[in-house]
């Protein structure tokens, strides 16, 4: 076995080659995880990454990489890394963004990191009652805070609410019965910002007891007291006093939960309300609130009583549905949710064009894709590179009203036999993109597998014959960058031929 002497030469010149020698190969490989330092941005060299050499500049990383190189950058702010190669940044984690470089031929691969960083994800958004909406989104790596911004249009012009230094935010303050829309960006320690994340929403519930905007009331009305409920089998009594004779109206609403849709509403100028018709054994919440004769509503408090007697025996609940993704048998159409419309896209000053479908995007590869599709020039948004980055790419593809479902990987699609296969990879049924054949078509076939050990090429007719040698693989042209992994269940999806010599 031959004797490598690895040199590690840490030069602190910045411009200067950082590399490795092997006394068989130029080669520089990284046993372990290794932060480097690139203007104002530390990023982290991967472990098992290999080039031929590094090159740090004062804002830039030259990789220069051979055939066989595989190279991992990564940076736990989740900073977009551009290059002058079409390698795209994938901020699918929220705790690191990263580029893995490969080639084919030797070439110099140069890394820019930006200022600019990954989107959060995960942004939720739930009503808290009338006045306030809760917001909920994934922590990311890096975050010393996040920025909040509300509209009350989609998509509209979004102002700055607040920060939250974790991931959640109470919106208070809001007027009962509309829907507010929101977006975070992430910050980091130094100010920088990342592009907002994707848009959120939700409608806070009808006011109960009147129209007035705040969860606590207009208080320009005196609150009442000395509220009490007396409850029967399916009967309630409340009751209150106001001590002000100028006072006009009561309003009162009844729900089983409190901040729900109102069930009953009533005006009036007594000082108790009988109800009947309730469910019994069933706790209500209620408010009674002052209302005087220019419209002023004072504030309230939330109050409960339960009713007495046997609630009704439940009926028997009804079969579930069949779920959506089915545990055995050949796969089906994806769900309606895939079936949303298609958005064109182009980065600005790139002429390649992107197909966003179900949040998800696909190149479309040439211009006779593009017509095959049937887009259309006058229908392409063109954004901004790092908006564009931000678009995850799909990796489960098919065409509408076919079931046959295609799975992407290293730039290759192979369908999938069965669902049972769908599902031992646990694949997400609502991630399908529903797409254009030509779009398909314009991927190629995965021609070379691996399960275990043994490395197979697949023929026309889906058989696979096994490379008995790692010289013959080779030979043959083929690179180990391009093996597509199969599991024993889909392994078995396929015959096996003759082994190729």
């Amino acid at each position: 076995m031959p004797k490598y002497l690895i040199l590690f030469s840490f030069v602190l010149l910045l411009g200067l080659p950082f590399f490795a020698l092997a006394a068989s190969e130029d080669a520089l490989t990284f046993s372990e995880d290794t932060n480097i330092t690139v203007g104002d941005y530390t990023l982290v060299v991967m472990a098992n990454s290999s080039s031929t050499s590094m090159t740090i500049g004062t804002t830039y990383v030259d990789i220069v990489l051979s055939a066989t190189s595989i190279f991992t950058l990564r940076s736990n702010e989740r900073r977009y890394l551009t290059n002058n190669f079409p390698f795209t940044t994938d901020c699918t984690s929220n705790s690191y963004s990263q580029i893995v470089l490969t080639s084919t031929t030797t070439q110099t691969v140069r890394v820019i990191p930006t200022s600019t960083i990954c989107a959060p994800t995960g942004l939720a958004a739930a009503d808290a009652g009338s006045s306030q909406i809760n917001l909920t989104w994934t922590a990311a790596g890096g975050a010393s805070t996040y920025n909040i911004y509300r509209s009350t249009t989609s998509g509209g012009a979004f102002s700055l609410i607040g920060s939250s230094a974790s991931a959640s935010y109470s919106s208070t303050g809001l007027i009962a019965a509309t829907t507010y829309y929101y977006k975070i960006k992430t910050v980091v320690s130094n100010g920088d910002l990342s592009e907002y994340s994707s848009e959120a929403s939700d409608t806070t519930p009808a006011f109960l007891g009147g129209s007035s905007g705040g969860g606590g009331g207009d208080v320009s009305s005196p609150s009442i007291s000395g509220i009490t409920a007396t409850a029967g089998d399916t009967t309630a009594t409340i009751t209150w006093t106001t001590g002000e004779a100028s006072l006009s109206w009561v309003v009162y609403g009844l729900t089983t939960a409190y901040g729900s849709e109102q069930k009953t509403t009533a005006y009036l100028t007594a000082h108790s309300l009988a109800l009947t018709g309730l469910s019994a054994g069933t706790t209500y919440h209620y408010q009674v609130k002052s209302k005087d004769s220019t419209g002023n509503i004072g504030s309230y408090t939330d109050n409960t009583f339960t009713t007495t007697g046997t609630p009704a025996t439940p009926a028997t609940p009804a079969t579930p549905a069949t779920p959506a993704i089915p545990s055995t048998g050949a796969l089906a159409p994806a769900s309606a949710a895939n079936k949303t419309g298609y958005t064109l896209m182009k980065a600005t000053g790139s002429n390649d064009i992107w197909v966003i479908q179900n949040g998800l995007k696909l190149p479309v590869r040439s211009i006779d894709v593009f017509n095959g599709s049937g887009y259309g020039a006058a229908a392409i948004k063109t954004v901004s590179s790092a908006s564009l980055n931000a678009v995850s790419t799909a990796s489960l593809i098919k065409i509408e009203d076919n079931p046959d479902v295609y799975l992407l990987e290293n730039n290759f699609r192979r369908k999938l036999a069965s669902i049972e296969i769908f599902n031992e990879y646990k694949l997400d049924w609502n991630k399908i993109s529903i797409i254009s054949q030509p779009v398909i078509d314009s991927f190629s076939y995965a021609p070379i597998y691996k399960h275990g050990f043994d490395l197979y090429w697949r023929d026309a007719g889906n058989i696979l014959h096994k490379f008995p040698t790692m010289a013959i693989f080779t030979a043959k042209g083929y690179n180990i960058r391009d093996l597509i992994p199969v599991n024993d269940l889909e392994f078995t999806s396929f015959s096996v031929g003759e082994q190729i010599n």
